[in-house]
């Protein structure tokens, strides 16, 4: 691909909108696989709720029923569904193991129906596992081991090259905020962590050294008219008693008042020392992940906050605007992209400069990475991954490394088997 280039204010928009965006192109064209095995979750604030259905040869519990719904034993069912779920899909509840509660079962017999390229008839099953939540969870871990037989006449002409057939995606909807969740029999677990429990005590996601001092003026200001005051009251004799009551109130009127106005000015003996090639590394991966990582909170204010801890400050209302407002929580239609993982393969620093200013310094790094993302069409998810190389400048804003411009040099599709062979 030809190298693009752009302003430094709108060159990581492009970088991080294009690394989403594109993974919801071409999802028209994808082929649908009828394995009949679906899955929903579903978390509020009283009870997590896990909805499956499957065709009943591929459910062990009712793989001996008949095709005809109507004689099925429905309690007898119920109770070996319950045991299954239990035993062979777990869910895990801040590290307690909880039991379901199988409600909502329903069978339909299916005539004639689409099955991995072929028609077959059989009962569909439906039901819904019902886990109670006594306070808002921290952790929540789902075990997934039902997929797909392979047919006797192989995958072949029944998925696209990137599609993996025995991928099981769903969809998480955690209190109104939509999610994908997958599944492979490689990775059978899924992890999920409720990152607005842990956001006061995360780690600092950005390694600085201070270099600026922030200067409260309104205290400074109130030190400087209490000390005029004093020097004009004992200039006039004053009584001591008055003296110290003013002086007093003052001062601390002065320390009430030092957050209210107050600015950040360069530290008069301490500036941003150049980290080490390895440090270098370490700051733009963390940098890097840190802006998908943005995404994974639920507020706005909480999103524009994480991004500002990465990106230069006059790009914060662009990239926020267009990733979450376009592409991430929009569950309205069309085709919807979730980033599943973010994977860095090659990160090297080809640059290190240090100016006479703080804002001059730089580091450019050249980086290649994997975005492995979910997408969603008409009710159809499958699974996309999107391969960048780009050169990073990385330089210290208000004391703290910020990307600060992108220039993507290469993207491409990935499709399975070129992970496979270049793994």
């Amino acid at each position: 691909m030809q190298k693009q280039r752009h302003s430094s204010r709108f060159v990581p928009l492009v970088c991080f909108v294009v690394a989403l965006a594109s993974l919801a192109t071409e999802s028209f064209a994808h082929r649908p696989l009828n394995t009949t095995i679906e899955g929903a979750l579903t978390l509020t604030e009283t009870e997590l709720r896990y909805q499956t259905s499957a065709a009943h040869f591929l459910l062990p519990p009712a793989q001996g029923l008949a095709t005809q719904p109507d004689q099925v034993d429905s309690n007898a069912l119920v109770s070996a569904i319950s045991e299954y779920i239990a035993t062979h899909h777990p869910v895990t509840i801040d590290g307690i193991r909880v039991p379901p509660s199988i409600q909502d079962l329903a069978l339909k017999a299916v005539k004639d129906a689409p099955y991995l390229g072929s028609r077959a008839n059989y009962t569909h099953v439906t039901f819904t596992a019902v886990y109670a939540v006594n306070m808002r969870p921290r952790q929540l871990s789902f075990v997934w081991q039902l997929y797909p037989p392979e047919p006797p006449e192989g995958w072949q002409d029944l998925v696209d090259d990137d599609q993996d057939p025995c991928q099981i995606i769903q969809t998480f909807d955690v209190r109104g905020t939509g999610h994908f969740v997958y599944f492979h029999p490689d990775e059978p677990e899924f992890m999920w962590h409720d990152l607005r429990a842990t956001r006061a005590t995360a780690p600092p996601l950005t390694p600085t050294v201070a270099t600026t001092l922030r200067v409260p003026v309104l205290s400074v200001l109130l030190c400087i008219a209490a000390a005029i005051t004093l020097v004009v009251m004992v200039k006039k004799r004053r009584p001591l008693w008055l003296l110290v009551i003013v002086t007093a109130g003052l001062l601390e009127l002065a320390y009430l008042m030092g957050s209210i106005i107050a600015l950040d000015v360069p530290h008069p003996f301490r500036r941003l020392s150049m980290p080490s090639d390895s440090e270098a590394i370490a700051i733009f991966e963390t940098l890097h992940a840190n802006v998908y990582r943005a995404f994974d909170y639920a507020r706005e204010d909480e999103i524009y906050d994480v991004l500002a801890q990465s990106v230069d400050g006059t790009l914060l209302d662009e990239l926020y605007s267009q990733i979450y407002r376009s592409l991430i929580l929009r569950f309205t239609g069309g085709a919807v992209c979730n980033v599943a993982k973010v994977e860095i393969l090659e990160a090297t620093l080809v640059n290190k400069a240090e100016g006479k200013k703080e804002e001059e310094n730089t580091l450019m790094v050249n980086c290649r990475w994997r975005v492995h993302g979910i997408v969603e069409h008409w009710e159809h998810l499958h699974r996309r991954v999107n391969e960048y190389q780009a050169k990073f400048v990385v330089s210290p804003r208000g004391g703290k490394w910020r990307i600060c411009d992108v220039d993507i040099t290469r993207q491409e599709r990935v499709s399975a088997e070129d992970m496979m062979r270049k793994e």
